[in-house]
């Protein structure tokens, strides 16, 4: 038995799926594992940014906000 309660937040089908594909390198070794993660975070920061300025026009943009000012 248990306390069972009411999830509150939605199920996101990607990042179930990045879930359970992350089972499957249970197979590398820890540290290759670690390794990969780091790599695929730096390619996904990059993406994110460079998709940031499709988003924002360039005088709002986060990034340029502090510059401005300065």
């Amino acid at each position: 038995m248990g306390l069972h309660l009411k999830r509150e937040k939605e199920r996101v089908l990607l990042l179930s799926l990045i879930y359970r594909f992350s089972k499957l390198l249970a197979i590398l070794k820890p540290k290759t594992r670690f390794n990969l993660y780091l790599t695929l975070e730096w390619i996904f920061d990059r993406l994110a940014h460079e998709e940031s300025f499709n988003y924002f026009s360039y005088e709002n943009h986060p990034l340029r906000y502090h510059t401005h000012g300065f």
